[in-house]
């Protein structure tokens, strides 16, 4: 199984070590400590943003549940190129995981019992991507904010 999850500088394609994990009830768990987030979740790919216009063309295309042109060729390249059209893929928006699988074919999941996931993904980010400081996200992100609010 792979998760994707969207951050301000990119995308991060993540492979799941243990699926029965991730349908438990306790998935919390397994993002106490930075270790236990890192054994769980693998950072299989990473697709930095190349300017804040395109990471605003992006988000804008994820917040209508739409695949923009930098995701769809990610997945492409990552998930069907590399021969892993087979498994799983498990996003945060449902209108999204309709889009994927209409577009490229895969099998895409979104169900509001992962939010345990995804909130458990949030606080170890920067664990989960090593070498990133917190503080240089918090600053994409700002910078993002305030190009989508324009």
């Amino acid at each position: 199984m792979l998760v994707l999850y969207e951050t301000a500088m990119g995308y991060c394609l993540f492979k799941v070590s243990d699926e029965a994990k991730i349908e438990s009830g306790d998935l919390w768990k397994e993002f106490q400590t930075p270790e236990q987030a890192s054994k769980l979740l693998k950072l299989k790919a990473l697709h930095r943003f190349t300017s804040t216009a395109t990471a605003v063309e992006d988000i804008t295309a994820l917040q209508n549940g739409k695949l923009g042109k930098g995701l769809k060729q990610f997945l492409t390249d990552e998930v069907i190129g590399k021969g892993k059209g087979k498994e799983s893929l498990l996003v945060i928006d449902p209108h999204l995981s309709r889009s994927i699988s209409k577009k490229l074919s895969i099998s895409v999941s979104a169900t509001e019992a992962q939010s345990e996931l995804w909130h458990g993904i949030r606080s170890q980010l920067s664990a989960l991507l090593q070498g990133l400081d917190p503080k240089d996200l918090a600053t994409m992100s700002l910078g993002l904010s305030h190009s989508l609010s324009r």
